[in-house]
């Protein structure tokens, strides 16, 4: 996540600005718009490689739901990094350091066996939102 920062910092000036655009339901920047879907789906896979190559125990309903999660924890990162005026991105680097690791813990604290129905119920409501998300972005 840093260095995805670190690569987009020469362009936050620019971030705003398409921010406006992409933030329109119906405009093909829209991260869920079925444009951005080639765009979408490059970036998720990135993660599904990540979390393939992981040597992490994850429940296989966890495992094939977190590419996505990770993808929409990294669009909150850079929504955040788009308007953080503090100098270098100083809150955005703190955001991605204090969270990376609290994320590490909800994902072990999920793969607990005692979090299974939590964690079900959890997986079932993003996988119904996200099919609604690409349902409401096609209209």
């Amino acid at each position: 996540m840093r260095l995805k920062i670190a690569t987009l910092e020469p362009y936050h000036q620019f971030a705003g600005v398409l921010f406006k655009t992409a933030a329109d339901p119906h405009s093909p920047l829209n991260p869920f718009a079925d444009d951005s879907a080639p765009v979408r789906r490059d970036s998720i896979r990135l993660f599904e490689e990540l979390v393939a190559d992981s040597r992490a125990r994850l429940p296989n309903d966890l495992r094939a739901a977190l590419p996505y999660l990770l993808w929409l924890y990294h669009m909150g990162i850079i929504l955040f990094w788009i308007h953080d005026s503090s100098p270098k991105r100083a809150r955005t680097y703190r955001l991605i350091d204090r969270t990376v690791d609290l994320l590490d813990k909800l994902i072990s604290l999920a793969s607990n066996p005692l979090m299974r129905p939590v964690r079900k119920r959890a997986l079932s409501l993003v996988t119904e939102l996200r099919d609604l998300a690409w349902v409401v972005s096609y209209y």
